[in-house]
C-alpha cells in the first residue's frame, strides 16, 4: 500500500506543474493537484465572511462509501489533505463527511491556544459539506468537529505572514 501511494506521489509529482510559482505547500499530502484549489480572499481584510467558517455549511452531495467515523480534511484540487501551509489572506476549501446525524459544532484552535467554536446546524451521515477556511491570523490553526457524540479527526492550517 504504500509502494502504491509512494509511487502516485511520484507520478504526480511529475505531471504536475503551475504556470506561476505556487504559494500553497503541501505535507503528508499522496500527491499534489492543480494550484486552483486555494484562492485570494476578496480583500486583503480577511476573513471573507460570506465564504469563510463563520459562513453557511453548504451541502455538496453525498458519499459514495460507508463511512463509519466522521471526517474532515482539506480538498486540494481533487487530493484530501490533513494538513496545508498557505500565505495570509487565503482560502483554502475544507469537506466534511459526519457518520451521525445531528447538530455540528466546528471547533478551531487559533494560534494563541484559545478555542474557538461555531455552531453550523443540523447534518447527516453520509451527506458532504463543505466550507471555506480563511488564513487572517499567521501561525497554526488546528480545525474540528463534533456532530451527535461524534468528533472528527483534525486538520492543520499552518498560516504564513
Amino acid at each position: 500500500m504504500r509502494a502504491m501511494i509512494l509511487a502516485v506521489s511520484v507520478l504526480a509529482l511529475i505531471s504536475c506543474a503551475c504556470a506561476e510559482v505556487d504559494p500553497v505547500y503541501t505535507s503528508g499530502a499522496s500527491s499534489i493537484a492543480p494550484c486552483t484549489a486555494v484562492e485570494p480572499c476578496a480583500s486583503a481584510s480577511c476573513p471573507c465572511p460570506e465564504q469563510c467558517l463563520a459562513g453557511p455549511l453548504i451541502e455538496s452531495g453525498s458519499a459514495s462509501y460507508v463511512q463509519y467515523c466522521s471526517r474532515i480534511w482539506i480538498k486540494y484540487g481533487s487530493v484530501m489533505l490533513g494538513e496545508m501551509s498557505l500565505p495570509r489572506y487565503t482560502k483554502a476549501s475544507i469537506e466534511m463527511v459526519p457518520a451521525q446525524e445531528g447538530y455540528l459544532t466546528l471547533l478551531e484552535r487559533i494560534p494563541s491556544g484559545s478555542l474557538k467554536s461555531l455552531f453550523k446546524g443540523y447534518v447527516y451521515p453520509g451527506h458532504k459539506y463543505q466550507l471555506w477556511f480563511c488564513a487572517e491570523e499567521t501561525g497554526t490553526h488546528e480545525i474540528w468537529y463534533r456532530a451527535g457524540l461524534k468528533e472528527s479527526n483534525r486538520i492543520r492550517f499552518y498560516v504564513l505572514s
